[in-house]
């Protein structure tokens, strides 16, 4: 092989690999050095403990968050592990300007309520008040074990991930709220007086169009034209 040949070669793995490296990391904690680096609490009494990210609620109707991430975050995959003791139901909000609680805010809202509803709600919040999007029935969600738990938002597309099962994907044609950070909840109606919620190995990476997919996607025409290279020297 000649040396334009080698060096065209290494050009285009170089190009391959770019892409698949290129997704950024916007947080990652998984508590395990007692603090919870990037997240401030916007309610409710948050503390890390046995290497998870806890907050108790007690009383009736209460909603505590603690809120992570800016206006900068736009399309980005917010995945994690959340637990439960008490309540019926777990919130997490994306894509939120941390205001929601207020009674002022936007961004999205998921309830995955478990027991004898085992369903998932998608709501909006634009300008402090609430509007349903879309729901799913039969999650497999207990109190009790970790779920692990992934929002994909590109766009104006959402796909939500329950236990690696893709249980509800959303174009929200509509108002859609296209940044903003994220929101970890715990939560109790009038169902019961009390909820522990935990959560571990949080992370948010930005999207993006050039990652590992894409150079997948590229890859036959880099060798086609890689043939038709070697047939000229």
């Amino acid at each position: 092989m000649s040396r334009l040949l080698r060096l065209l070669s290494l050009g285009m793995l170089t190009l391959l690999v770019a892409g698949s490296a290129s997704a950024t990391t916007l947080l990652q904690e998984d508590f395990n050095d007692g603090v919870a680096d990037g997240f401030t609490p916007l309610s409710g009494d948050w503390y890390v403990e046995g290497g998870s990210y806890h907050c108790l609620v007690e009383g009736t109707n209460l909603a505590y968050s603690t809120f992570a991430g800016d206006s900068s975050w736009t399309d980005y995959d917010f995945r994690g592990r959340v637990r439960v003791d008490g309540g019926v139901a777990n919130i997490l909000r994306f894509r939120s300007d941390g205001l929601i609680s207020r009674g002022q805010g936007n961004g999205y809202e998921l309830d995955v309520r478990y027991g004898t509803y085992r369903d998932v709600w998608l709501f909006s919040w634009v300008n402090g008040t609430r509007r349903f999007l879309s729901s799913h029935d039969q999650v497999a969600f207990l109190a009790g074990p970790w779920h692990d738990f992934e929002i994909y938002c590109q766009g104006s597309q959402i796909v939500v991930y329950w236990d690696g099962e893709n249980i509800l994907t959303y174009n929200d044609s509509g108002s859609a709220n296209l940044s903003g950070g994220v929101e970890l909840m715990a939560y109790i109606g009038g169902d019961t007086d009390h909820q522990l919620a935990s959560y571990d190995d949080i992370v948010v990476e930005a999207s993006t169009t050039t990652g590992v997919d894409d150079a997948q996607e590229d890859f036959p025409v880099l060798q086609s034209n890689w043939s038709a290279l070697k047939a000229l020297y």
